[in-house]
């Protein structure tokens, strides 16, 4: 794996199985890997941790599966991604009202008949949101809204995008 690819998460938690019901997707969770001193690191936005850095090796010892996605990334974009994302480390998580305004479905519509915006907070994030908005740093133009990208709307819009390389 090379900085910027993703690596998506199927947990087992309770707050797992309602992210992958709501999204309808196999997966709770995604974050971003990188290089530092020949080791690998996950870059993440996690509940009650927010923005953080942690070593791969946890990640594998974590209880669920682990999808590795490479995409296809010039050195600049790889380089921007990782650049941003290390910017916002020991951001917040994103708000309970941000969680209620992206992915709850009553509030969800009626925020969006209203025209509120989607992102009730741009200095918090949701791990889907933050590896969004580091691709789309990046230049490269996904037409998602990052704060309303779940992790499985993330991996399938990437696997339609023609970004990807390679799914492990």
């Amino acid at each position: 794996m090379q900085d910027g690819d993703l690596l998506f998460f199927s947990g087992k938690s309770i707050w797992s199985r309602i992210i992958k019901a709501r999204s309808n997707s196999k997966f709770s969770h995604v974050g971003m890997m990188f290089w530092f001193n020949g080791e690998q690191w996950v870059i993440e936005a996690l509940e009650g941790k927010g923005v953080r850095l942690v070593p791969r090796s946890i990640w594998k010892h974590w209880k669920g599966k682990t999808t590795a996605m490479t995409l296809t990334l010039t050195g600049s974009q790889r380089e921007k991604m990782i650049r941003y994302a290390l910017h916002h480390v020991g951001c917040e998580y994103a708000s309970r009202r941000q969680f209620v305004r992206s992915f709850s479905l009553v509030w969800s519509k009626l925020a969006n008949w209203l025209k509120l915006r989607a992102d009730t907070d741009r200095s918090r994030f949701f791990c889907s949101e933050l590896c969004l908005a580091a691709i789309r740093n990046a230049g490269l133009l996904i037409h998602k809204q990052p704060a309303r990208t779940s992790p499985g709307e993330l991996y399938r819009t990437l696997l339609d995008s023609g970004l990807v390389a390679g799914v492990d």
